[in-house]
């Protein structure tokens, strides 16, 4: 396949970083320090917040240090960070308390390096694959990872060991397999590096070999569907995004069983290029025994009363240690002492709290608030005191019939509100959403009260029958991530999921954090065919530097959208086709940048990729090339998510941006 990317990205002069690294060399994972957990005060951090003030600008500081690599999962695309704003003008308001959470957040961190190459740490040069500097499109990859399916939101997991050099031999992209694991031949998830190349005689990127193409290298395979203690497999299955830890060594994911039972597994790898099985005493471990147990090992915690998991993936929270999710029967878990140290546990002092009788979708813990937010199926977004389990606040009944709640929220924790997508409202609304049944977008602040429906904006005919029209999470333009806590540019979302096409909604941001009336721009191809889109994944390049922009406009650097779609654009993909889309946001009219074919047949008729992982912004060089997207291509076999006929199987797929 091959996927061009229009025009010629700028680069730009590398600036200092100050977050420091603890690697041994580039390429060996070190156990992730935790630091200090914030105790109702910001005096903890005084060192770290006056380290950054002296020699980042406001915008770029940074609380305490990124002292490993650089993990890039589902939950990086949901809590979010707009400009918090010059922390001076806090300190002379007498606000200072929030804006100092915000940058001493290790996820704050972590999000400025991505919008931003130049706070990477400086490092020595030729670390990088090396590729042809003048090649404006390079070969990428699709590889064959099983028969079986995920849920179309499901995101892979990127790890880089270095922040600013990227390594051939180490970096790394975890997809789950989502089939369920058999012995020595059917991992249930999987690991490539060698990642980054190019194709042709000159190649000399990863995975060059001695043809020169750019086919990635397993670096390690696991089945992990063993009970403890037992050799035969239970059919479990991983069909949720997977979460990393700091320093890259561990994974974290929920697996469902063939009795439809969820279990909390955590995995330590080690390189290998063929599928482990981890059915022995020394591979499968107790919680007691997991800190001590030497990779490739893993320990598999059952969530509290057994309940089945289908939409909620796991939410990882740095700071603490700690790891949320939700279940089927409306429960939110609370696990501890996962990558660090201890024994890794579910807390059972407050939790699992009950939040109504209806699965539940992904939760997102916001560190500043110190509240976890999760949705359900019925349309009820929750806000849940992380450290007790009590509920703080239930919202109005958003949703109809069970087609309310499946993603994530939308949480910008220095603006501290929270945004949910609700595939078929109830017409509860205190603006726009009067109307039942169709998509729509819920604004809330991070402090809503019981009852509230917060404010919303309709986003035009909802999904019908079948339970498979979802409404996922939508995104930010870099305008808004520049902007002084959320107050400009603009939300992206793909409505109108059900029989009509497709349509991508530009909802204005202003000032208040208030959401204007949508501009629609159609992206089917089919007249009255559902778009089937996935998360939409923004990503602002501008070479080595952060991108630059107005109130209206990205005016240095290129701001882009990327999301698969059934039948693609109108011009570009055709009739029957499926494409991952990237448009260009720079201004305010979105503009057609490029297209991937995913095209599974004429019959296929559903969800085409889940959610896009974008790694870096490094279009020319010595590590040109490593600037790829990443996604899992949902071609099924012989019945798919929507249960139509597919030609294809899941794949995991890498293309130049």
């Amino acid at each position: 396949m091959s996927y061009f990317a229009v025009g010629v990205l700028s680069s730009r002069t590398t600036g200092r970083n100050p977050i420091a690294r603890c690697l041994v060399g580039d390429d060996v994972p070190v156990q992730q320090t935790m630091g200090p957990r914030r105790a109702g005060f910001a005096f903890a951090f005084a060192g770290v917040a006056l380290l950054a003030a002296a020699s980042l600008p406001a915008f770029a500081q940074a609380g305490p240090a990124v002292t490993t690599g650089r993990p890039t999962d589902w939950t990086h695309h949901h809590l979010v960070f707009s400009n918090p704003g010059p922390a001076g003008d806090e300190r002379a308001n007498g606000n200072d308390f929030h804006s100092q959470d915000v940058r001493n957040s290790t996820r704050y961190a972590l999000h400025q390096m991505r919008r931003n190459p130049s706070l990477r740490p400086s490092v020595s040069p030729g670390s990088g694959p090396r590729v042809d500097s003048t090649s404006t499109k390079h070969l990428d990859w699709s590889e064959t990872l099983s028969t079986g399916l995920v849920n179309p939101n499901t995101f892979p997991a990127k790890f880089s060991f270095n922040t600013n050099a990227y390594s051939c031999a180490s970096d790394y992209i975890v997809y789950p397999t989502g089939a369920a694991g058999s012995g020595t031949t059917q991992a249930t998830v999987l690991a490539y590096n060698e990642l980054y190349g190019t194709s042709g005689p000159r190649g000399t990127g990863c995975g060059a070999g001695t043809s020169g193409s750019a086919v990635p290298k397993t670096y390690w395979a696991y089945n992990t569907a063993y009970p403890q203690g037992s050799t035969t497999g239970d059919g479990s299955k991983i069909t949720t995004s997977p979460v990393l830890s700091l320093a890259g060594d561990q994974v974290a994911f929920i697996q469902v069983n063939s009795s439809n039972v969820a279990s909390l597994v955590l995995l330590k790898w080690a390189t290998g290029t063929s599928v482990v099985a981890l059915n022995s005493a020394s591979t499968n471990v107790t919680a007691a025994n997991y800190r001590a147990c030497t990779a490739p090992c893993m320990t598999r915690l059952t969530l509290n009363g057994s309940p089945n998991d289908t939409w909620s993936a796991p939410f990882y929270e740095y700071y603490d240690d700690l790891l949320y999710v939700g279940d089927n029967s409306g429960k939110l878990h609370k696990f501890t002492n996962l990558f660090l140290s201890g024994t890794p546990a579910e807390v059972t002092s407050g939790y699992p709290v009950t939040l109504g009788t209806t699965l539940l979708a992904s939760p997102i813990y916001d560190y500043t608030s110190g509240y976890v937010f999760v949705g359900n199926a019925n349309g009820v977004l929750y806000s849940v005191v992380g450290s007790t389990g009590a509920i703080h606040a239930t919202s109005a009944t958003l949703g109809e019939n069970a087609h309310g709640i499946f993603d994530a929220p939308l949480v910008d924790s220095s603006a501290e509100t929270v945004y949910v997508f609700v595939a078929q409202s109830a017409g509860i609304a205190r603006s726009g959403c009067a109307t039942a049944g169709v998509n729509c977008v819920y604004q809330f602040a991070a402090s809503f009260a019981s009852g509230s429906a917060g404010l919303s904006e309709p986003l035009g005919t909802g999904g019908t029958g079948g339970g498979q029209q979802y409404l996922f999470a939508g995104t930010f333009d870099n305008i808004y991530y520049s902007s002084n806590k959320g107050t400009a540019g603009h939300l992206y979302v793909i409505g109108n999921s059900g029989t009509n096409n497709g349509q991508l909604y530009q909802i204005p941001i202003s000032s208040g954090d208030l959401m204007g009336t949508p501009t629609t721009f159609t992206i089917g191809y089919n007249e009255n065919q559902p778009a089937y889109p996935s998360p939409i994944t923004e990503f602002c390049n501008n070479g080595t530097s952060a991108c630059v922009s107005s109130a209206t406009a990205t005016t240095s650097g290129t701001d882009y959208l990327f999301f698969g779609a059934y039948d693609g654009l109108r011009t570009t993909c055709g009739a029957g086709g499926g494409c991952v889309v990237a448009l260009n946001v720079t201004t305010a009219t979105p503009a057609e940048a490029s297209i991937l074919d995913e095209n599974y047949g004429a019959a296929f008729h559903c969800f085409v990729t889940g959610g896009i992982i974008v790694d870096n912004a490094i279009p020319t060089g010595t590590e040109a090339g490593a600037s790829e997207i990443y996604f899992l291509g949902l071609g099924g076999t012989t019945a798919n998510l929507c249960a139509a006929t597919g030609t294809g199987s899941l794949t995991g797929v890498q293309s130049v941006q």
